[in-house]
């Protein structure tokens, strides 16, 4: 889906920066004339008034640097430019205040009596917990008298959303990423050589931090294109002075980009293509997850895919039975699962994508029927002595977990929110001596603390995945991602993840240990 929207913010955009371009005005018009159009967009699309006033602490900051070096012109050019900010930050400010003002306070006309609202959605994950939270803030906020209430027995998280019982999870990777930068600061602050020196560091610095970090190798690239589109508008107001320190800053980026795409250009060649070295024997891997939304089926379906391109046997199985979806995933229609349980016929398998699938029709109260979990426990049985490995794409919460037994593996799955890291907590403390958990995987992850993730949950997290628009297209085109063989980061993350599993299932078979 094309976000019209921001094509229209662009497009608007480049249109003021042609114009601005052709502008041939003084310079303290142009500034004005920048400084109004930031103001009106900051109007138009709602940006945060506090962008502005920080803009203008920085540059204020920025001037004490400079004025310590003696640049006192440059000094009071980035002082002016605070000033506009400042300006235009107030006025935000002022104009977000009177807008506040404008909206009438709401005032309820009589109490209610005994109201009972329940939040409820097909699966977890959708939000419920953080809707009931805010809902019932926002009643005693208007002087109702409100208690809010957990009934998800299975996955209780409202204690961390409400506060109750402190299971905080510190980022303390995002804490030492920002002492590691003020440290930096103060020290290059602190340094007393000359400005060429200091600009050498840091860029060395910002290479050593891509370098461990691995930043994307595009943005200095990309910096050192938009320092040459600067320089080149600096040279056309004969500001050649000024035009020549950001030409020089461009080729320190291009330098810092062209190194980084050399290291990753070696990295990747290091890497030698995985082989397996033994046929695996019957094994049950199932995917779980403290609530649904996290994204089990997305890695059931390409954990199965990526395994068949190891050209292992492979079968992925939907025991979701309340709300199955691995046939959209997979892109099948033929539902043997479902079949095989409600009529009691013959299991039939479809095959795409490389390997086997087994998926299911909704069956309601599944596994509350003892019949119902004694054949699902047969089929499991009499599936896995055909394959190599048998992926189950598990319900969340537990109420599967009678299905399987100490030899199967298990992967759980969570997102990097706290009600989520929580919920993988209480599936792994159920799953004790019940079955092999793995590990975690981390999905929709735009940046995850990996270390207090393990350290919470007592567990290794084997994959973070992240967050990508390829997922959700290839999941709208019911195609696994790793079907398409596209270069991502989810691919590779997913890559590394099998590799792995068959390594670790391989050495355990050497041990003679994991056997069905």
């Amino acid at each position: 889906m094309i976000e019209r929207e921001q094509i229209v913010k662009g497009l608007v955009v480049v249109s003021f920066l042609i114009l601005l371009l052709m502008y041939r005005g003084s310079e303290n018009a142009k500034v004005v004339i920048v400084f109004a159009f930031y103001f009106l967009a900051a109007l138009m699309y709602r940006i945060d008034t506090r962008y502005p006033v920080l803009a203008a602490i920085g540059s204020l900051v920025l001037a004490a640097i400079l004025i310590a070096e003696h640049n006192e012109t440059l000094a009071n050019k980035v002082v002016i430019y605070a000033y506009y900010f400042l300006v235009v930050g107030v006025l935000l400010i002022l104009v977000e205040y009177v807008r506040e003002g404008k909206e009438e306070e709401f005032v309820p006309q009589r109490e209610l009596k005994n109201k009972v609202l329940a939040i409820i959605s097909g699966k977890g994950g959708m939000g419920k917990t953080t809707l009931t939270s805010s809902l019932a803030v926002a009643l005693a906020k208007l002087k109702k008298m409100v208690i809010v209430m957990n009934l998800d027995l299975t996955m209780p998280n409202l204690d961390i959303a409400m506060g109750v019982k402190v299971r905080g999870l510190i980022e303390r990777e995002q804490m030492v990423k920002g002492l590691v930068v003020v440290s930096f600061l103060i020290l290059l602050l602190m340094y007393r050589g000359s400005e060429n020196a200091r600009v050498v560091i840091v860029f060395a610095f910002y290479f050593l931090a891509a370098l461990i970090y691995r930043i994307d190798t595009r943005y200095p690239v990309l910096a050192a294109i938009g320092s040459l589109v600067l320089a080149a508008i600096l040279l056309a107001q004969h500001n050649e002075a000024l035009a020549n320190k950001v030409a020089i800053y461009a080729y320190y980026f291009l330098v810092v980009g062209v190194l980084l795409i050399l290291i990753e250009y070696v990295r990747e060649g290091k890497e030698e293509e995985f082989v397996p070295q033994r046929e695996l024997k019957n094994k049950v891997l199932a995917i779980t997850s403290g609530k649904g939304g996290v994204g089990k089926t997305t890695l059931a379906s390409n954990l199965a895919v990526a395994l068949a391109k190891l050209e292992k046997k492979v079968i992925v199985m939907d025991l979701d039975l309340a709300m199955p979806n691995l046939d959209i995933a997979m892109g099948v229609e033929v539902k043997g699962m479902g079949e095989a349980l409600k009529d009691g016929k013959d299991v039939v398998t479809v095959h795409n994508h490389g390997c086997d699938i087994l998926a299911t029709l909704p069956i309601k109260d599944g596994y509350k029927n003892s019949g119902m979990l004694e054949r699902i426990k047969n089929i499991i049985d009499e599936v896995r002595q055909k394959y190599e490995v048998v992926v189950l794409d598990f319900p969340p919460g537990i109420e599967a977990f009678d299905v399987i037994d100490k030899n199967t593996y298990v992967l759980i799955v969570a997102n990097p929110e706290k009600l989520s890291i929580a919920d993988a907590y209480n599936v792994n403390k159920a799953l004790e001596d019940r079955a092999k958990v793995l590990g975690v995987v981390i999905n929709k992850s735009n940046g995850a603390d990996v270390e207090a993730i393990e350290e919470m949950l007592s567990l290794p997290v084997l994959a973070v995945l992240p967050e990508e628009n390829r997922v959700r297209e290839a999941l709208e085109a019911e195609i696994p991602l790793v079907a398409r063989d596209e270069e991502c980061e989810f691919i590779d993350e997913m890559a590394e993840l099998v590799k792995f599993l068959v390594k670790y299932w391989e050495k355990d078979e050497s041990r003679g240990d994991g056997e069905p």
